[in-house]
């Protein structure tokens, strides 16, 4: 998958972040290789997340996978036990974790 194969999801990807009471606008595609997005944070930290070249919920539920459910019990079942120090890696807001968990999937 190119980079421009992400825009047609762009939009909906930044309305989970809107529901994530984020600022959609400083939600893009990313440059860096082998990531699909960036977040720009208020202190002006990029966060960049998402597996470049993997489907996520976002995509999957887009595309009308019947088997979306599923793979999304089995990402959560998968990254819901990695832990970044002492915490799940997905509670560590603003984390790459934490916005793949919370935004893509």
């Amino acid at each position: 998958m190119s980079k421009p194969d992400l825009y047609p999801y762009l939009n909906k990807v930044r309305a989970r972040v809107r529901r994530a009471g984020l600022d959609p606008a400083k939600l893009n595609i990313s440059n860096r290789i082998g990531k699909k997005y960036v977040y720009e944070l208020e202190d002006g930290k990029k966060v960049h997340f998402g597996a470049h070249g993997l489907k996520d919920y976002v995509m999957y539920l887009a595309d009308k996978d019947p088997m979306a459910t599923q793979h999304r019990k089995a990402y959560c079942a998968r990254h819901g036990v990695l832990k970044a120090g002492n915490e799940l890696a997905y509670q560590v807001k603003y984390s790459p974790a934490w916005f793949s968990w919370n935004i893509l999937w």
